[in-house]
């Protein structure tokens, strides 16, 4: 019984012994060196330099893509030849060929308007005044229109044919 009570002490005596010790506080972090100071430094003034260069990169880019928009029609023009237009065409991205070819539909459809109203006029002269003086009026407007159609339809297909070859979607573009 000695002996367990010796042993008791003993354990006891240990455990105050561990519990009771001093804790060691961490280390600090040991000071930044005069070369991982350097380090860090250079690092901050790559990233600004990237930062920078990124946003350069950035306007020159939209400064030249607002270039070559300027540098080709993007409105209906039927004074430019068709091999002119097809050369512009060549150049330019998806997205404007889409642009010019509606707005080549949109006057294609205001001309078919124009030249349905003409019809019902013609239509309506009675037909003792059909050599007329109106009559003929009506009908040289008529051929105007029909060949500016014509031509704006020439110049539609150059625009529909590059965005195919582009290999963009047409289906919207349909008359």
């Amino acid at each position: 019984m000695r002996r367990a009570v010796n042993l008791s002490i003993i354990m006891l005596s240990v455990v105050f012994t561990a519990s009771c010790s001093k804790k060691e506080e961490p280390a600090p972090p040991p000071s930044p060196t005069d070369s991982q100071q350097q380090a860090h430094n250079l690092t901050e003034q790559m990233g600004q330099s990237a930062r920078q260069t990124t946003e350069a990169a950035k306007e020159a880019v939209t400064e030249a893509v607002e270039k070559v928009k300027q540098t080709f029609t993007t409105t209906v023009d039927l004074d430019k030849s068709v091999s002119a237009l097809k050369a512009e065409a060549e150049q330019m991205d998806i997205a404007s060929l889409r642009e010019v070819a509606g707005k080549y539909k949109d006057a294609m459809v205001a001309k078919q308007d124009e030249i349905k109203s003409l019809t019902e006029k013609l239509n309506a002269v009675p037909l003792t005044q059909k050599l007329g003086q109106e009559a003929q009026q009506i009908t040289t407007d008529l051929q105007g229109l029909t060949q500016s159609l014509s031509a704006l339809k020439e110049r539609f297909d150059v625009y529909v044919a590059a965005i195919k070859d582009k290999g963009g979607d047409v289906g919207d573009l349909s008359l």
